[in-house]
C-alpha cells in the first residue's frame, strides 16, 4: 500500500508543477498584454483606436468568440456601440442604434463590477435581445468607471467552456485600462477646445496680448500686437521685449524682470499702468499695460495686455482745452457741466480695467471672457447668437439661455437690424466690420447706443464658420457729448444775447420816448393817438424782451444770504395771487413749519417762482375754460437728503395740459417755447434753470400730456 502511494506521488507533483507553469504562462501573457495596452494608451490619445487595441488584447487573452465596447448615455439608460466584433457569426442588428441598458448589463453598470453568466442562452435576459442578434451562449460585462460613474461597457461572449473568475479579474483590469484611455481622450479633447477658444479670443482682441519667458524673450504675439507695434509674429518671435521699450526705460524693465523672476515681486504685476511704447518705425506712444505672472513645467512666463491710448490722450487733451474755454464763457453757471466733465474724465481714466491672468486653464479663459467690460458674443452665418458673455447678458437684461439661439435682430432696433442685415455679408470679403453704430433693446424695452465691431472666422478651407463681435455701451459718452454741445450753445447764445440786447436797448428807448412826445401832442381818441399808443406798447414789449436777454446773458454777483422759502414764496404769491383768482385756479400751499433756511438771492428765486406760476396758469387755462373742478395748482415743500447733502425741495404741481414727451427734453433750451408767437420768449425756463444751478441746486420737470406738469426744485440748506 505504501509503495503504491510512493509510485503515485511523482505523478501528482508533476501535474501540480504543470498546472503552476501553465498559470505562470497565462499570467505572463496577461501582464505582457497589459503592458502593450498601456503603451498604446500613452502613445495614442484617440480613444477609438486605443479601445480597439484593448478589446482585441482582452478578447484574445480570455479566449472569447465575440464582443463589443459601448459608450453609455449621460443618464445611463442607453448605450451606443463604439464597435462590434461578432466573431464571424451573422448579425442583422444595426450597431448604430442606441440600445437600452437592461438585465445583466444594468447590473454591471449599477454595481461598477464585472459580471458574467455561462448559461445566457437559457436565461430570462434573452427576452431583451432584438431580433437578428448574434446567439449568445455565455456573456461577460466589464464596466468602464470614471470617478465612480460607469461611462462605458466592455462586453465579451461565446467563450468555449464558459467564463471563470480569472476571466472576470482579467476583464476588470482591461476595463480599468480602457476607462483610463477614455478619460485621457476626453481630457485632451477638452484641453484642445479650451486652447482653441482662448486663441480665438486673443487673436480677435484689438489690444496687444504678449507673453515672454523668464529671460524676457517674446513667446506669444497676437494680431493686436502686430497692429499696434508694426512687427509681424514671425519677425518678433524670440526677440527680447526690449525691442518695443524706449531706450530710457530699458534699465527699469530689466531690473523689474529680474525682481519678478527671482523674488516673485514686481510693483506693476496685477495693476494697470501707463508707460511709453516703441513702434517698429521708431515712434513712441502712450500705452496702458496690465501684467500677470504665471508658471508651467517649462518655467516662469509673463503675459501683458497692452492698449494704445494715443487717441484717448488726444481726446483728454481736447476735452481739457474745451472745458477751460467753457469755464471762461459760462463761469459759475457751469457747475453741473463741471461735475459731468469730472465724471467723464474719471470714467475714461477707469474704463480700462486689469484683465484676468491669461493662463492655460478653462476657468481663467472664462473669467476673462465673462468679466470683460464690453459685451462679447458670436453669431453663425444666419446671424443667430451661439455664445454670449456675462457682461452681454447683464447689459441686455436677459439670462444667457434666453439669448443663445436667438436672431441678433431680436436685440436691435428696427433701423439697426436693417443696417446689420445689409452690412453682415461684407464679412465674407472684408473679414471685419468696424465701429458700427447700433442701438440695442433691453428686456425691459429700453434702448442703449453701442459701438459694434465684428470679426469673421474661417476654417482651414476658407469656409465661413462664425463671427465674433464686441459691443461697447456708449450711453454715457453720448450724454457727455450732448451736454457739451448744449453748454456750447448756451455760451454762444449768451454772448449773442448780450450783444443783441445792448444794440437794441438804446434805439428802442429812443423810439418809445419820441413816440410819447407825439402821443402827448395828439388829441386823445384820434387816429394818431391810437397809433402812437400801439407803438409805445410794442416798444415796451421789445424792451421787456431785451431785459430778459440781458438777464440771460449777465452774471449776477449779488450777495446771497440766509432766507426762508416761505418768505420768498409769500412775496411771489402777493404779486400773482390776483391773476390766480381771476383765472379761477384753486391754489393749495403746504409748507412745513420746520423747513430749514437756505442761502440764496431772494429776488432771483422769486423770479423763478413767478415764472413757474405763470407757466402753470397758462397750462391750466389751456386745459380748463373758466372755473372748473380740478383746475388746481399745488405748491409743496419738504426736507430732502441726497448724497449726504441736505436740501429743501419745492414742488410746483399743476393739473394743466402737460408737455408732450417728444419736446420735454427741449423746454430748458433758450428761446424754445410752446406758446403762440407774441406770448412767450422762450427764455423763462432757461433763465430759471440757470438761477437754480447758480445756487448749487437742481431743477427737473416731470409731465404727462393732458394730465399734469410737475417742476421740482432742490435748493441746498444753510
Amino acid at each position: 500500500m505504501s509503495r503504491k502511494k510512493a509510485e503515485q506521488k511523482p505523478a501528482g507533483t508533476e501535474k501540480t508543477l504543470t498546472s503552476a507553469l501553465r498559470e505562470a504562462e497565462e499570467r505572463e501573457a496577461e501582464i505582457l498584454a497589459m503592458l502593450n495596452v498601456s503603451r498604446k494608451i500613452l502613445e495614442n490619445h484617440d480613444f477609438d483606436t486605443t479601445a480597439r487595441s484593448i478589446f482585441d488584447s482582452c478578447k484574445t487573452l480570455i479566449g472569447a468568440g465575440a464582443g463589443y465596447i459601448a459608450l453609455l448615455s449621460e443618464d445611463g439608460t442607453h448605450n451606443e456601440v463604439l464597435f462590434l466584433d461578432s466573431g464571424g457569426m451573422p448579425c442583422s442588428v444595426d450597431p448604430d442604434l442606441p440600445m437600452p441598458v437592461r438585465g445583466l448589463r444594468a447590473e454591471a453598470c449599477l454595481t461598477g463590477k464585472t459580471v458574467y453568466h455561462n448559461d445566457f442562452s437559457n436565461s430570462e435576459w434573452t427576452a431583451y435581445m432584438p431580433e437578428g442578434h448574434v446567439r449568445l451562449e455565455n456573456v461577460l460585462f466589464a464596466p468602464l468607471v470614471i470617478r465612480g460613474k460607469t461611462v462605458a461597457l466592455l462586453g465579451l461572449a461565446n467563450k468555449p467552456k464558459g467564463f471563470n473568475q480569472t476571466d472576470r479579474r482579467t476583464a476588470t483590469a482591461f476595463g480599468e485600462l480602457a476607462a483610463i484611455a477614455l478619460h485621457n481622450s476626453r481630457t485632451m479633447e477638452m484641453l484642445e477646445k479650451s486652447e482653441a477658444r482662448f486663441r480665438s479670443l486673443a487673436e480677435t482682441a484689438k489690444d496687444a496680448i504678449i507673453s515672454i519667458d523668464a529671460g524676457g524673450n517674446i513667446i506669444y504675439w497676437n494680431r493686436g500686437a502686430e497692429a499696434i507695434f508694426g512687427y509681424s509674429g514671425k519677425e518678433i518671435s524670440g526677440n527680447s521685449l526690449k525691442i518695443i521699450i524706449p531706450e530710457s526705460l530699458r534699465p527699469i524693465h530689466e531690473e523689474g524682470l529680474h525682481n519678478a523672476v527671482t523674488t516673485e515681486k514686481n510693483r506693476i504685476i496685477g495693476k494697470t499702468v501707463e508707460i511709453a511704447g516703441l513702434r517698429k518705425d521708431g515712434t513712441q506712444f502712450p500705452m496702458e499695460l496690465s501684467l500677470a505672472r504665471g508658471s508651467t513645467k517649462e518655467g516662469i512666463f509673463f503675459t501683458a495686455i497692452i492698449r494704445d491710448i494715443s487717441e484717448r490722450k488726444e481726446t483728454e487733451k481736447e476735452l481739457l482745452h474745451h472745458r477751460e474755454r467753457l469755464m471762461e464763457l459760462v463761469a459759475e453757471r457751469t457747475t453741473d457741466l463741471q461735475a459731468l466733465n469730472e465724471k467723464l474724465e474719471k470714467e475714461i481714466a477707469e474704463r480700462i480695467k486689469a484683465e484676468k491672468d491669461v493662463r492655460e486653464s478653462e476657468e481663467n479663459y472664462r473669467n476673462l471672457y465673462d468679466n470683460a467690460p464690453d459685451m462679447y458674443f458670436s453669431v453663425n452665418s444666419k446671424q443667430r447668437i451661439i455664445t454670449c458673455n456675462d457682461t452681454g447678458s447683464d447689459m441686455l437684461g436677459y439670462r444667457k439661455e434666453e439669448i443663445i439661439g436667438k436672431d441678433l435682430a431680436c436685440f436691435l432696433t428696427e433701423d439697426s437690424g436693417r443696417v446689420m442685415k445689409k452690412e453682415f455679408p461684407r464679412l465674407l470679403h472684408d473679414k471685419v466690420l468696424n465701429n458700427l453704430q447700433m442701438t440695442f433693446i433691453r428686456k425691459n424695452s429700453s434702448t442703449f447706443p453701442a459701438i459694434l465691431n465684428v470679426y469673421a472666422k474661417f476654417d482651414g478651407d476658407g469656409r465661413f464658420m462664425l463671427s465674433r463681435a464686441i459691443a461697447r455701451d456708449v450711453t454715457e459718452l453720448k450724454k457727455a457729448e450732448a451736454e457739451t454741445m448744449r453748454a456750447s450753445h448756451l455760451a454762444a447764445l449768451g454772448e449773442l444775447a448780450a450783444g443783441v440786447a445792448h444794440e437794441i436797448n438804446n434805439p428802442i428807448n429812443g423810439i418809445i420816448n419820441y413816440t410819447q412826445i407825439l402821443a402827448n401832442k395828439s388829441r386823445p381818441g384820434s387816429r394818431e393817438h391810437d397809433i402812437t399808443g400801439r407803438i409805445i406798447r410794442e416798444g415796451d414789449r421789445i424792451a421787456n424782451i431785451v431785459k430778459n436777454l440781458l438777464s440771460f446773458a449777465s452774471e449776477n454777483r449779488e450777495q446771497k444770504h440766509t432766507v426762508h422759502v416761505r418768505a420768498i414764496l409769500s412775496d411771489a404769491l402777493a404779486l400773482a395771487e390776483t391773476q390766480i383768482k381771476k383765472d379761477s385756479i384753486t391754489l393749495n400751499v403746504r409748507l412745513p413749519e420746520d423747513l430749514p433756511d437756505i442761502i440764496a438771492q431772494p429776488e432771483q428765486i422769486e423770479q423763478v417762482f413767478l415764472n413757474l406760476i405763470s407757466n402753470a396758469r397758462y397750462a391750466l387755462n389751456q386745459k380748463f375754460q373758466g372755473e372748473q373742478r380740478g383746475k388746481t395748482l399745488d405748491i409743496t415743500a419738504e426736507k430732502f437728503v441726497h448724497d449726504n447733502m441736505h436740501y429743501v425741495r419745492i414742488v410746483f404741481h399743476d393739473s394743466g395740459s402737460g408737455i408732450p414727451d417728444d419736446i420735454i427734453g427741449n423746454v430748458l433750451n433758450p428761446f424754445f417755447t410752446t406758446k403762440p408767437g407774441g406770448i412767450g420768449t422762450g427764455l423763462g425756463l432757461s433763465i430759471s434753470h440757470g438761477i437754480i444751478s447758480d445756487h448749487g441746486g437742481r431743477m427737473t420737470i416731470e409731465s404727462v400730456i393732458g394730465e399734469y406738469t410737475k417742476v421740482i426744485i432742490d435748493l441746498p440748506v444753510k
